[in-house]
């Protein structure tokens, strides 16, 4: 009877000391925020989705489409954009939906990449006008500090 309490002791105590994690662990925390002003007004969200889309796999046409998206979904208020990973090059849609108007990104809109894919990060700044395109005549909003740091 002694040596079985032992070896659920011992086993119990070897899963314990094996579950728990430390700062060199291969797998980063998924978090992160995207903060900017809309017209002056600041905005920071920290409740980030990210997911991994890959078309045309297995040709030399491959790519992966990050989709990135503020939660949840069905708030009144939330942000959302769409690049391929390991490219620096702009983001390709940007959408922002307060009130049920969706707000897309015009003209001069830019986004800085710094980091796209590497460790799973997503680093950047953006800023620029952006337009509802379900109201004539057409209203714009004005996006300024607009930054990001995401891991996924």
């Amino acid at each position: 009877m002694k040596k079985i309490f032992l070896l659920i002791f011992f086993t119990t105590i070897g899963f314990t000391i094996n579950s728990c994690s430390n700062s060199s662990d291969s797998n980063p925390e998924i978090g992160g925020t995207i903060s900017f002003k809309v017209d002056g007004v600041q905005k920071t969200f920290n409740d980030i989705y990210v997911s991994e889309n890959v078309y045309n796999s297995g040709t030399s046409d491959e790519y992966t489409e990050l989709s990135v998206l503020t939660m949840p979904q069905n708030a009144l208020e939330h942000i959302e954009f769409y690049l391929y990973k390991n490219r620096l090059e702009d983001i390709v849609s940007v959408f922002y939906t307060v009130d049920d108007i969706e707000w897309v990104r015009v003209g001069t809109f830019a986004v800085q990449l710094t980091s796209n894919g590497n460790n799973n990060k997503l680093i950047g700044t953006f800023s620029g006008q952006m337009s509802d395109n379900e109201i004539q005549p057409q209203n714009y909003i004005n996006i300024t500090e607009g930054t990001f740091n995401i891991q996924y």
